[in-house]
């Protein structure tokens, strides 16, 4: 099999090493920061490129952007000097033939760990219960059990570039698409059974259109709940960033994939009489079953096209009962149980040729054949259909959520981390000196609902610094300023959190509650202040990076509440 040229070049900085050669070992968490998502990696210093013996004092984790994952995986080996990953020569590829599907398995003890050329202390690298995917199928060795990592599957069958990459860790993956206008019409000629879809050009490339669509069309829904499950898990782990967790190991659900055959280069180890392949690549797919899908063929309508003046809607309306076969661009390859598969699409060049991993055939209609080809009388209700599109509408619906919930989950973490900043500052520059005073701060993350508290003490008296993630500081206390129990504060704080749906677009939840509420509850004996606002502009200091520029931001809130509400309440 050629080798594919890497245009692409990657800085990794690399301790000293003898050898000009990093074999990638291990790929494991993501790691969420609020503008970039990265990889912990793990390498192997290595003389040669052909060379398979590694020092494992050399073992060096890095953490890259996640973006990279199409550029290599585990086993490939980054050359030093020409700053790139060099493509593998595969001797031998293993046919794994899948009757019903992987499985996710939990292990107390990995299966590799202490195996030579592996982590020396995979145990502690790779968490109990970390949910690895291991196979038991007929292959071209016997008594093997096959581990695939998650970024393996990804690899193969998303993450092809660094934009679908993007799109995926986003929750945008999706988004290009038309979903609430999916059509679906019977050709004459042929009898087969077309799905049509509208995507936007602007948002979706023809590769990536092509490769993201016949996920929609699955039978039994499989591509559709495994997108889904991996936007749960995408969201799941921006969630937890609010309670203080950065980093998760990616995952997914993949047992609506059933029936198929699976090829795979990698590598074996032997360990207690057993043969383990770790996986590197997957080279072909195969569904067994000779129609995978609820359609024959799938059409995409791109819109929002550069090079049209005229967008579809601006066309008159014309019906047409019986259209020809409409001219198409940019067909996808017809991956049939017969073609031949090439490696799969890692380090994928920049003029993005992608392959459909699937063996449907996808059209890519032409911008002035549009009209006759999707103002056409399609199907009538059908049962399948109807459960698919209904499908389809409720997870565009759930994928806009998400898209939004994200933004909002990004936009809190940061002022959580403000708070957390502030309420540093605060003990430290404007408390210590003072023996009588206390403080103590709170977080809480459960069943979507995220706060911090600060319970400053000052003698017997206590006043109250909430923050919900919206860029303003609540303040509150008791009639009294007498320390209350954790348990009522949580409730208290929560029911705050619960007007949320309540507050108009543009307005802050804790001054809907002061301007709404405010006598509410000084009855059940709860004094609500005036908020304190997050000042993100450094008055006068000359930041070096985004640490100083943000203490500097928080010392100021942090000032203001010290003079103009602990100072002025409690002493």
């Amino acid at each position: 099999m050629t080798k594919r040229k890497i245009k692409r070049q990657i800085k990794i900085d690399f301790p000293e090493a003898t050898g000009n050669y990093w074999r990638c070992v291990w790929i494991d968490q993501v790691y969420y920061q609020r503008k970039q998502r990265k990889i912990e990696v793990y390498f192997y210093n290595t003389e040669s490129f052909s060379d398979k013996i590694f020092n494992p004092q050399t073992l060096y984790k890095t953490k890259i952007p996640i973006s990279n994952l199409s550029e290599f995986g585990i086993g490939s080996i980054y050359n030093v000097e020409e700053r790139k990953f060099e493509e593998l020569n595969y001797e031998e590829i293993f046919r794994i033939t899948i009757k019903e599907n992987l499985y996710l398995a939990k292990a107390i003890e990995f299966p590799i760990n202490g195996c030579e050329d592996f982590i020396t202390n995979a145990n502690e690298v790779i968490p109990i219960g970390f949910k690895y995917l291991k196979a038991f199928g007929k292959s071209n060795f016997r008594n093997s059990h096959i581990l695939i990592s998650p970024y393996t599957i990804l690899q193969y069958f998303l993450f092809y570039n660094d934009r679908l990459i993007n799109k995926v860790m986003s929750g945008r993956l999706v988004e290009g698409f038309d979903l609430k206008d999916l059509k679906f019409r019977k050709c004459e000629e042929t009898n087969m059974v077309i799905g049509m879809l509208r995507y936007d050009a602007e948002m979706l490339t023809k590769g990536e259109a092509s490769i993201i669509a016949p996920y929609l069309f699955l039978k039994n829904n499989a591509g559709i709940k495994f997108l889904k499950s991996l936007y749960s898990h995408i969201e799941k782990s921006f969630l937890n960033t609010l309670g203080g967790n950065m980093s998760s190991h990616l995952s997914f659900n993949w047992q609506d994939f059933q029936n198929y055959n699976i090829d795979v280069v990698g590598k074996t180890y032997n360990k207690d009489s057993k043969t383990y392949l770790l996986a590197y690549r997957i080279c072909n797919f195969t569904f067994n079953d000779s129609q995978p899908y609820i359609v024959d063929k799938i059409e995409l309508f791109p819109f929002n096209a550069k090079d049209s003046t005229e967008d579809r809607k601006n066309h008159e309306e014309e019906d047409i009962d019986k259209p020809g076969d409409p001219d198409i661009e940019g067909v996808s390859l017809n991956l049939n149980a017969d073609s031949a598969k090439p490696i799969p699409p890692i380090n994928t060049p920049k003029d993005e040729q992608l392959l459909n991993p699937f063996n449907i055939q996808v059209d890519v209609i032409k911008r002035d054949k549009q009209l006759g080809a999707y103002r056409v009388n399609y199907l009538p209700n059908d049962l399948k259909i109807d459960d698919l599109t209904r499908d389809i509408e409720n997870f565009d619906n759930e994928s806009k959520d998400l898209i939004e919930n994200i933004k909002i989950i990004i936009a809190k973490a940061g002022n959580f981390e403000y708070f957390k900043v502030l309420i540093k500052i605060m003990e430290k520059e404007f408390l210590s000196e003072d023996s009588k005073f206390k403080l103590k701060l709170i977080s809480h993350y459960d069943e979507g609902i995220s706060f911090y508290i600060a319970e400053i003490i000052y003698q017997s008296k206590a006043i109250y610094l909430v923050e919900f993630g919206s860029g303003i500081i609540g303040l509150f206390s008791s009639i009294g300023f007498n320390i209350l129990e954790t348990e009522f504060i949580y409730a208290l704080v929560k029911e705050f959190i619960k007007k949320e749906p309540e507050v108009e677009p543009g307005k802050v939840l804790w001054t809907y509650i002061k301007n709404e509420f405010e006598k509410y509850y000084e009855k059940k004996g709860i004094i609500l202040y005036t908020g304190a606002k997050h000042l993100n502009k450094p008055d006068k200091v000359i930041a070096r990076n985004k640490t100083e520029a943000l203490e500097a931001a928080a010392r100021r809130t942090a000032e203001n509440i010290y003079l103009f509400r602990i100072k002025r309440f409690l002493i």
